[in-house]
């Protein structure tokens, strides 16, 4: 039975993160399917800033928040208000008017702060509820407190990464909510070397994923955990991250333009709340080291691969292959399993003009049979332009052609073989395509409602349960075509069937209720219904089901575990 109190702890937590959230991406770029934070004002308008405030029903404290940064400032305690050393003294009187500033001997990066709080490594300090009530507390301090320096560095060390870290990325977010479910009262946990590198690499990872060509990112970016070449994290496709990074600060601007159509609750005794102008919230919003932030402070342009080449994976995880790796013109393009470093399964997607190769030849529509809307292999130059010109949608993995607007298809024929077609897009798993080169579809959890796990029960229904490493009905595979398959019965898929209640499992057959899209806010849309997946309690049980999205459900957000490769 869950603690009720628990429950509504995290209730509240995780609207206090959604209201930083909200007040950081208020004029974000949300063009894209990550929200990238705006561009800075000038350093002295009051529209670059906003407040959070801190409280444990005893100790107020106010952090001043960069709103293009994500970062924190300063720190008001009482009548001072206490600013990082390399913050400039023009905006002191912008962020905290009414308070004596103080500059801090050290810097807006961990480095400063673990010297500052006299840790070799920020893992020393625990992290949680508790942990953050015990910060707040020891900025009871008096201005001429010899330990004042060393107090206020460990205690932002614990703000930043339960407030500003959970709001930069959801999985850390998630790491709080676990620490609340604890045995104990509110447990306490420390950062792993995953967490670490999330927080050491938000600008690396931001850059990549904003230089990234039709949502590949090349070279892949490697996450390497405590430096052992067995846990490593490859990325290389801004899919990969769309479910865990949840903000961005600008940090370059592409070379060119790649078309993509063409390709006030409290929190735990009022710790914590958002308010807003300069925007006042009460909260904690952090302040966080990012690396290479100076280099890349100027927006220069993005470091692009403008004809990455990859494996494209669609339906079933099956890889686009030319038939039988002969490449005389004309010949089909088919669906086989994917293999590494398989010349005839490799594509290159050229942005300059918009066409997709393999081997110098194009992916190009058999205009001649177009009743069959045969996909074949054919050399580029001796073929109409627009039967060789392909738009591709990468947020939705729809690639089309620029002319008639038919999306690529896998389509089964007599044999079985999955050829490629063009046909009129249907929202079907059989037309969603993924450029790659992690072929193998990630295995997880789905972590949702009350921290309880998507789980099989029996052969046809799924349910909310209590989340265990050793019971493998709580891993899925989530596949490159949209969808969601329990780990040991990969041939079967998550369904909703207009008019039914629930979320079920059957066969899978590549048709539109199995269609599933992980989204940067947390939520699972079935693309068909254009409605997300959310739990309903029910005296029995929790029922899976689809509802119309409401930012104010929390049991519309979902979490995934992050499978290292």
């Amino acid at each position: 039975m869950m603690d009720v109190n628990k429950i509504k702890l995290i209730v509240s937590y995780m609207r206090f993160i959604r209201d930083v959230y909200n007040e950081l991406t208020k004029n974000a770029d949300t063009s894209g399917e990550i929200p990238i934070l705006p561009r800075p004002l000038q350093p002295t308008n009051p529209q670059q800033y906003f407040l959070v405030e801190l409280s444990n029903g005893g100790i107020n404290v106010t952090l001043g928040i960069d709103i293009s940064y994500a970062n924190v400032l300063g720190i008001q305690i009482g009548d001072e208000a206490y600013f990082f050393y390399e913050v400039s003294s023009d905006i002191y009187e912008t962020v905290f008017p009414d308070n004596r500033a103080v500059q801090l001997p050290f810097n807006i990066n961990y480095e400063s702060l673990e010297n500052a709080a006299r840790v070799v490594d920020r893992r020393e300090i625990p992290l949680g509820i508790g942990e953050l009530d015990c910060q707040i507390n020891e900025m009871d301090i008096g201005y001429n407190s010899p330990y004042r320096n060393k107090k206020i560095a460990r205690a932002l060390l614990v703000m930043i990464q339960m407030i500003f870290e959970a709001v930069r990325f959801r999985n850390i977010e998630q790491r709080v909510i676990e620490s609340i479910l604890g045995v104990s009262q509110y447990d306490k946990f420390y950062p792993d070397g995953l967490m670490i590198e999330y927080e050491n690499n938000w600008g690396n990872l931001s850059a990549r994923v904003q230089s990234a060509v039709h949502g590949i990112i090349s070279p892949a970016f490697q996450l390497n955990i405590d430096g052992q070449v067995q846990t490593i994290l490859t990325i290389d496709n801004v899919r990969q991250v769309v479910f865990f990074l949840a903000i961005m600060p600008l940090i370059c601007v592409p070379n060119r333009v790649v078309p993509e159509n063409s390709i006030n609750d409290g929190f735990a005794s009022s710790l914590m709340s958002v308010v807003s102008p300069i925007s006042r919230s009460r909260l904690t919003l952090q302040q966080k080291e990012i690396r290479g932030y100076d280099k890349y402070h100027g927006y220069d342009k993005c470091d692009q691969d403008l004809e990455p080449k990859v494996h494209i994976t669609g339906f079933d995880g099956l890889c686009v292959s030319v038939e039988n790796g002969y490449y005389n013109d004309g010949n089909g393009v088919v669906l086989s399993v994917c293999r590494n470093r398989q010349e005839h399964q490799l594509w290159s997607l050229r942005s300059s003009d918009q066409t997709i190769h393999s081997e110098g030849k194009c992916l190009t529509i058999n205009y001649e049979y177009s009743q069959e809307n045969n996909v074949m292999i054919y050399d580029c130059n001796a073929t109409v332009p627009r039967a060789t010109k392909w738009q591709i949608q990468s947020s939705i993995g729809k690639i089309k052609t620029q002319k008639s607007g038919l999306s690529l298809t896998a389509e089964k024929d007599a044999a079985g073989v999955y050829n490629v077609v063009v046909d009129p897009y249907q929202h079907v798993p059989r037309q969603v395509w993924f450029p790659t080169n992690n072929t193998e579809p990630p295995v997880t959890k789905i972590v949702g409602y009350d921290l309880l796990c998507l789980t099989l029960d029996g052969v046809h229904h799924v349910q909310m349960a209590n989340c265990d490493d050793n019971i493998k009905d709580k891993r899925w595979a989530v596949y490159p075509d949209g969808t969601i398959r329990p780990e040991q019965h990969q041939g079967r898929c998550l369904q909703y069937k207009h008019g039914q209640n629930e979320i079920i499992q059957g066969a899978c057959s590549g048709y539109s209720d199995e269609r599933w899209i992980f989204r940067a806010d947390g939520t699972i849309l079935h693309e068909a219904t254009d409605m997300v997946m959310d739990v309903i309690e029910t005296p029995a049980l929790y029922q899976v089901t689809v509802n119309d999205y409401n930012g104010n459900r929390f049991s519309q957000i979902w979490f995934m575990t992050q499978t290292l490769c």
